[in-house]
């Protein structure tokens, strides 16, 4: 199970998105994403910390096509790939892929389907 809560910031420019998933009742993993526009480059930008401990070198960057956002990242481990897509103003589908650098294929890692819930029925964030 995971819970995803994110707001917009600094007037808007920014979302911060929370993420927690819980395996038998306790969190196994957390995040928090940045997602921002590089202007310049006309670029969707989204800067991922996380209970995992990489720190990434750089932003996952992406773009808008239709309801979906696609956004990639690479280090010397491989390359990353999250997609977002919006099916209607109150849900969406994430899916992570990895294809590390020895590979050619992409591998799915997680996805889930979100939809919005009162905020006061995420506890704890």
């Amino acid at each position: 199970t995971a819970e995803v809560l994110a707001e917009g910031q600094f007037g808007g420019l920014f979302v911060v998105q929370r993420y927690r998933q819980r395996r038998d009742g306790t969190v196994s993993f957390g995040a928090h994403n940045v997602f921002g526009f590089d202007q310049q480059n006309g670029l969707v930008t989204m800067h991922q910390f996380d209970s995992m401990g990489f720190v990434p070198m750089s932003p996952a960057t992406g773009t808008w096509k239709g309801g979906e956002l696609a956004l990639e990242r690479s280090s010397p481990r491989g390359s990353a790939r999250v997609t977002y897509n919006f099916d209607d103003i109150d849900t969406y589908r994430m899916k992570l892929q990895f294809k590390p650098t020895s590979s050619n294929a992409w591998q799915d890692m997680v996805s889930g389907l979100y939809r919005r819930v009162s905020p006061s029925t995420i506890n704890g964030f």
